[in-house]
C-alpha cells in the first residue's frame, strides 16, 4: 500500500482537485504508519484537524471520527467542522403479505418443510402484528 508523500499532496492541491482530498491522504498517511499512536503522530493529527475544519471538512467524517477515536484529538478543530448533510431517506412501504412470504422463504431455503415454515413465519410476524417490539423479526436476520 502506497501513501501519499507531502509533495504528492501539494501537487494534489495545486491542481486543484478537491480542498479535502490532500487532508484525506495526509490522514491516511499518519494511520498507515502503523503502531501505537505517539505523541508526535497526535500532535501531527491534531494540526491536520484544525486544517480540515478551516477547509470546511464535515465534523461526522470519517477522518474526524480517527481522529478522536485513535489520536484523541477533539475539541475546537472538530467541533469547529460543518456538519454534512444527510440525504432524505426514503421508505417504502411493504406489505405484510411480502414479508411473512419472503421469511417463508428464507426458512424453505433452510431446509425447514414448506408447511412448518409458513407456520414458523406466521408465529415470527404475529407478534409484530399485535403491536410487538418486532425483536423475533430482527433477530431473524443476524
Amino acid at each position: 500500500m502506497t501513501t501519499a508523500t507531502a509533495p504528492a499532496v501539494a501537487a494534489m492541491a495545486a491542481s486543484g482537485e478537491d480542498a479535502l482530498a490532500p487532508l484525506r491522504a495526509a490522514a491516511a498517511a499518519i494511520v498507515a504508519r502503523g503502531g501505537a499512536p505517539t505523541a508526535a503522530a497526535k500532535e501531527e493529527y491534531a494540526g491536520l484537524m484544525t486544517r480540515w475544519a478551516a477547509a470546511g471538512g464535515p465534523a461526522d467524517d470519517a477522518v474526524v471520527a480517527v481522529g478522536k477515536a485513535v489520536y484523541g484529538v477533539e475539541g475546537a478543530a472538530a467541533a469547529a467542522a460543518p456538519k454534512a448533510d444527510a440525504p432524505p431517506v426514503a421508505y417504502a412501504r411493504v406489505e405484510f403479505e411480502f414479508l411473512e412470504g419472503y421469511m417463508k422463504d428464507v426458512f424453505v431455503q433452510y431446509g425447514v418443510p414448506d408447511d412448518e415454515a409458513v407456520t414458523a413465519a406466521k408465529v415470527r410476524w404475529g407478534g409484530v402484528l399485535r403491536g410487538g417490539d418486532g425483536t423475533s423479526v430482527s433477530l431473524f436476520f443476524f
